[in-house]
């Protein structure tokens, strides 16, 4: 898989490993039927997609 995140983002340099992680507990989540939205940090993260 390619990493290269073109030197810099806005959020910072580790933003591509942030994405990483949290998509794929997302996918083990809809694998496992787990319900993650009642997490916070899931709720956060949809909020900021729905502007």
């Amino acid at each position: 898989a390619q990493r290269y995140e073109a030197a810099s983002t806005i959020y910072g340099p580790h933003t591509l490993s942030a994405y990483i992680q949290l998509f794929r507990n997302l996918a083990k989540a809809i694998a496992t039927e787990l319900h993650l939205w009642k997490s916070s940090l899931w709720m956060q993260l949809f909020m900021k997609l729905q502007l």
